[in-house]
């Protein structure tokens, strides 16, 4: 068990450096960002394929950046390189990617942390 999710951790870990030098290397080149991280997802859904995973992804992917457009009609921040109603259009799979990592993340690190605290 352990050793499984010592695997996970890593790839946790892993598919979030991927999310975030994605964004770091595309931001200007928005489709690019966008078929980087859609293909990243593909990748992910493989190993996390859960009812959970993909509701968690879809429900943030729509609500997230709803969110941000919401700020952004109002003037709370701006985007550099914004090409859907204030956003860049890869900030929907970032969103769904960030959700489904914070979840699985918290919950592998909660079992170390109950482990080491025995």
């Amino acid at each position: 068990m352990e050793k499984r999710l010592k695997r996970e951790l890593m790839f946790e870990l892993v598919l979030f450096a991927f999310a975030v030098l994605v964004v770091v290397v595309f931001w200007e080149n928005n489709v690019n960002a966008l078929l980087m991280l859609l293909v990243g997802w593909g990748i992910a859904i493989q190993i996390w394929h859960t009812k959970q995973d993909v509701m968690l992804f879809v429900v943030a992917a729509v609500c997230g950046p709803v969110a941000e457009m919401i700020c952004i009609y109002v003037g709370v921040w701006q985007y550099a390189n914004p090409d859907f109603l204030g956003i860049p259009i890869w900030l929907f799979p970032l969103w769904g990617f960030a959700s489904v990592f914070l979840n699985r993340f918290s919950h592998t690190l909660l079992y170390f942390y109950d482990k080491w605290n025995k």
